[in-house]
């Protein structure tokens, strides 16, 4: 025995050896005695003590190898390798005896085939026994079979030989303990091994490729897909834990689950293959019942990530739908607004309007009516998004057909009762010509009091009428912002309060007219209350006061103020989401 080797490493090795052919006796041991119970054989109940036997030959293994109990705890290595032996003969001799009562009474059966491994299995691992010294010598720290001490990302293997063939009886359908079959990739360097696994998996109903090494196992998932690996720990070349590095480290295979197989009883080895990506580990020899248990496992998550793959497309692919469709709604809800502001000699008009969502509630409006004067809207729809923008639209649209004078689902075409003008004197009849567009927001109001009361919106809605030759402004202020008048001075002249509800919530609700005047010089602020409302990260309000303050600066322009406003505003805000649309309308008369 090499005095060099560390004894710990030498035992894992030599019972990984001897563990091989105790995997092929009670591999091909189990097969037999389904064989038999399927035919309905009485011989199927003498395999069980066939399977025994190799299971007490594998406690033999452990116990001669690696048991601590006070009578072997001190014994040397090579001591112990000397008594394994006389302690295995009695199993291997039974071994013996079952698989030659077995041959004799199953001849003309297909099973024979089985045994004949059985018996050459058992062959095998008695050779090795009785030349345990000559299999120690033969062994060193760089070996092959022997974990390395650390494991890289290997680079691309080089090529090799395919997977390997192995000729497999069937089974009769019927007898496939699992209806839906997984796609299989078992890499072992041992052939027994490998067929003792492949015929498991397909008498479970499962399709499986073999490979003996890592190389031709890449080779095969470069050429088909997988559900599920099988991995020895142990083989030639690249082991099976820099194989599995390699294999987490691929964006196009990481995702295939992979169960460890060892015979080795290395547990810290267990926790870096799991720690490296394994999804579960398998003793050799394998038991039928851990085997199915493990695979149904794996496989039962990897459908499970499959399926949460598939739903995760189709929502990134309705989300993009989704995305599409409001960034159109977004293009056409822009076409309602104005596409240039009214330019008016004497006059400058202002105007900035940025939704906090694809959609918006908020909008605004600048048109010429038939005499000549201008309408002035500016309105925000409660809630945000889809719904308050499709109730912008029609908002908008009823405003804009009403002040026109057009009829609209039997509507009255003359002054309604809900527009109450303005007291006192009428000079030159002004404030009466006002009237009927002004009209529009008792009617608006009225048609969606009626027809869409039950989805309870409604809108805060600002509409002056406003004469360009006089400064003469008439004003409806349904439930909004009070609008600022600033003077020359950028002092508040007048501020333009409510002057009834909101729009939408009660028909015939009454709504006073009120009148101001524009001098030249003067400066009308009208917005939304995404403005004062707006948050900081910390939470703290933009405010009507930061408004104010601003307005007391004095500015050139009606553009000039509304772009002093919006950078305010954004630099309060800085990080923080939008909370709510912001829309901004400013008037100035030169």
């Amino acid at each position: 025995m090499p005095s060099s080797v560390p004894v710990d490493r030498l035992r894992a090795y030599l019972r990984h050896e001897l563990c091989t052919p105790i995997n092929a006796i009670t591999g091909y041991a189990e097969m037999v005695q389904e064989d038999l119970q399927d035919l309905g054989s009485p011989l199927a109940e003498d395999c069980g003590r066939l399977r025994e036997a190799g299971h007490q030959l594998l406690s033999l293994v452990h116990h001669g190898l690696l048991s601590e109990d006070p009578e072997t705890a001190s014994m040397p290595l090579q001591e112990r390798l000397a008594r394994l032996p006389d302690l295995m003969a009695v199993s291997l001799e039974a071994v013996r005896a079952e698989v030659n009562q077995l041959l004799a009474a199953s001849e003309g059966l297909a099973v024979v085939a089985d045994l004949v491994k059985v018996g050459q299995a058992a062959q095998t691992l008695d050779h090795l026994v009785h030349h345990l010294d000559v299999l120690a010598a033969g062994f060193s720290p760089a070996s092959p079979a022997s974990p390395p001490a650390g494991a890289g990302t290997p680079t691309q293997p080089s090529p090799s030989k395919g997977p390997r063939e192995l000729e497999v009886p069937q089974k009769n359908a019927t007898c496939l303990e699992e209806s839906i079959a997984a796609h299989i990739l078992v890499v072992d360097d041992t052939p027994s091994n490998l067929e003792v696994l492949e015929r498991q998996l397909i008498r479970k109903g499962h399709q499986v490729t073999t490979c003996l090494n890592a190389e031709a196992a890449l080779e095969q998932l470069r050429q088909q897909a997988f559900d599920l690996i099988l991995l020895d720990l142990l083989m030639p070349s690249m082991n099976g834990d820099e194989f599995l590095r390699y294999l987490k480290s691929d964006p196009e295979l990481r995702f295939i689950p992979v169960i460890m197989i060892s015979a080795l009883e290395d547990y810290g080895q267990m926790v870096k293959c799991i720690e490296i990506g394994a999804e579960d580990f398998l003793p050799k020899p394998f038991e039928s019942t851990l085997l199915k248990a493990r695979i149904g496992s794996s496989l039962e998550r990897k459908r499970a990530r499959d399926k949460e793959a598939i739903y995760t497309k189709q929502v990134e692919a309705l989300s993009a739908l989704l995305q599409q469709e409001l960034d159109q709604g977004r293009l056409m809800q822009r076409n309602f607004l104005p596409a240039q502001l009214l330019e008016k000699p004497g006059w400058e008009f202002a105007a900035f309007f940025s939704p906090a969502k694809q959609l918006a509630g908020d909008f605004y409006d600048l048109f010429e009516l038939p005499d000549g004067a201008v309408g002035i809207i500016i309105a925000d729809v409660c809630d945000k998004g889809v719904g308050a923008a499709l109730f912008m639209g029609l908002f908008r649209s009823l405003l804009r057909i009403f002040s026109g004078q057009t009829l609209l689902d039997g509507l009255p075409l003359h002054r309604s009762e809900t527009t109450a003008p303005p007291p006192g004197p009428e000079p030159g009849g002004g404030a009466q010509s006002h009237l009927r567009p002004l009209d529009a927001i008792g009617l608006t109001n009225s048609y969606i009091a009626i027809n869409h009361g039950e989805t309870g919106m409604f809108a805060t809605v600002f509409f002056g009428i406003l004469e360009l030759e006089t400064g003469r402004m008439s004003y409806i202020n349904a439930g909004h912002d009070p609008i600022y008048v600033l003077d020359s001075d950028a002092r508040i002249k007048q501020v333009l309060d409510v002057t009834g509800p909101a729009v939408g919530m009660l028909a015939q609700t009454r709504f006073a007219v009120k009148e101001m005047h524009l001098d030249r010089g003067d400066l009308m602020l009208a917005y939304t209350d995404g403005i004062t409302e707006a948050r900081a990260t910390s939470g703290e309000f933009f405010g009507n006061t930061r408004l104010q303050t601003l307005l007391s600066q004095g500015h050139a322009s009606a553009r000039r103020l509304t772009e002093a406003i919006t950078e305010a505003v954004f630099a309060h805000t800085g990080e923080a989401e939008q909370f709510d649309d912001i829309t901004l309308v400013a008037v100035k008369r030169l």
